[in-house]
């Protein structure tokens, strides 16, 4: 671990710099296909944020404008131009929803914040249970998650720099209501794919709510078990199915349900410790790592899997051993924490 942390710190502006264009970053994305996304630069702000530093060259005023400039006014989302489907509300847009985090994040790496409210999730308790009703929960937990993940940023940004707290009691309220007491986790599992789509659903989900804002999950020991479940039924995952999302879904879980619990800590730890012993062989100098196994390496892949081996290694204590530490999306801090 501290090779791959020392290989990761000297390496990564060589990483930043395959993938640098004239006006930002383009790499590939999870699908191994490269195209342009507002990600790619703010993966590269995220990354070079791990190490204590700005990307070589970036002008931060500049970057914030070009960030800032993202946010559309009337619903304070993200939408981008080029993946943007005309016709359908900005809230049913998958990139307009992530860069709520990627964007923000990015944002407040370089000291800055979203330009306006995110005005979408500011709605009336009844307009929000229904737009939590309707999500798939039985058949795409995983997305449905996604978009809670979403709704409890926009939460964070407008508490944290605007001062409003909009409808987080009833967010919070219906996720208690609605968290399955057996399987701990929101959602249904499906017949191809088994626990992966709540479990998943269940990171992000969790990610932008109750580790956001420091809150107690609801059904610790069983949202436990049905990780572990998963992660068995898959046989710790493997072929492209060992990636980042996966990896991340697992240890990210075992890492916040652990504030809450020792059960089946030596579990976890043998998980948290398969991950680093498999990291170093992963990682390809100069390039970083592949999103999946059997990939190419990406932005995406390198600053997504030193941080799920930053959460191995905090879960394990030794996260002082490991030179990056995540300060955006993959962050431990709870920085919504009394607001």
């Amino acid at each position: 671990m501290l090779r791959l942390g020392q290989k990761a710190k000297e390496q990564w502006p060589d990483i930043l710099a395959r993938w640098k264009t004239s006006e930002a970053y383009e790499s590939l994305e999870a699908d191994g296909v490269r195209r342009p996304a507002i990600r790619h630069l703010c993966d590269a702000i995220e990354i070079a944020a791990g190490f204590g530093h700005l990307p070589p060259g970036l002008d931060p005023s500049q970057t914030v404008g070009l960030l800032q400039g993202l946010q559309d006014r009337e619903t304070g989302l993200f939408p981008e131009e080029h993946s943007r489907v005309h016709g359908r509300a900005l809230r049913e847009d998958p990139k307009a929803l992530y860069n709520v985090l990627s964007v923000g994040y990015a944002l407040e790496l370089l000291g800055s914040e979203p330009r306006y409210p995110i005005q979408a999730v500011q709605l009336g308790a009844e307009e929000l249970e229904q737009w939590l009703n309707g999500l798939p929960w039985s058949s795409r937990a995983w997305h449905a998650g996604s978009v809670v993940d979403a709704i409890g940023t926009a939460m964070y940004f407008n508490a944290r720099y605007l001062g409003i707290r909009g409808p987080r009691q009833t967010l919070f309220e219906w996720l208690s209501h609605n968290a399955n007491t057996v399987s701990g986790l929101w959602g249904e599992p499906t017949a191809l794919e088994g626990w992966l789509q709540p479990v998943n659903g269940f990171y992000r989900l969790t990610r932008g709510t109750y580790a956001q804002f420091g809150i107690p999950l609801p059904h610790p020991h069983a949202s436990l078990e049905t990780v572990h479940l998963n992660y068995r039924n898959h046989k710790g995952f493997v072929g492209t199915q060992y990636n980042a999302c996966n990896l991340l879904d697992t240890i990210h879980p075992l890492l916040l349900i652990a504030r809450q619990t020792d059960y089946r800590r030596a579990d976890g730890e043998a998980i948290a410790r398969n991950l680093i012993s498999r990291a170093l062989d992963r990682w390809r100098d100069g390039e970083g790592f592949a999103f999946a196994d059997g990939g190419e390496p990406s932005l995406q892949g390198t600053e997504m899997w030193i941080s799920v081996i930053h959460l191995a290694a905090d879960f394990l204590d030794l996260s002082d051993r490991f030179a990056f530490v995540p300060k955006g999306v993959h962050r431990t801090a709870t920085p919504g924490l009394g607001l």
